[in-house]
């Protein structure tokens, strides 16, 4: 099955980052993360869109 969603682990591998900051980026506005209880799901469509906006940002 291929989902439609990264998990913080996901994103730490894809970013290169350690488990905290992957934390902090969750939790920070604008940032599109979903939380469930106490786990964080980031819609890829989401995530992707956000990660272009930042590149396109710094150029």
């Amino acid at each position: 099955m291929n989902s439609e969603v990264y998990t913080v682990y996901d994103i730490m591998q894809i970013l290169n980052i350690s488990k905290n900051v992957a934390y902090d980026l969750v939790k920070q506005k604008g940032f599109p993360a979903i939380r469930i209880k106490s786990s964080y799901r980031i819609p890829k469509k989401g995530f992707d869109s956000w990660l272009n906006d930042r590149i396109n940002r710094t150029g």
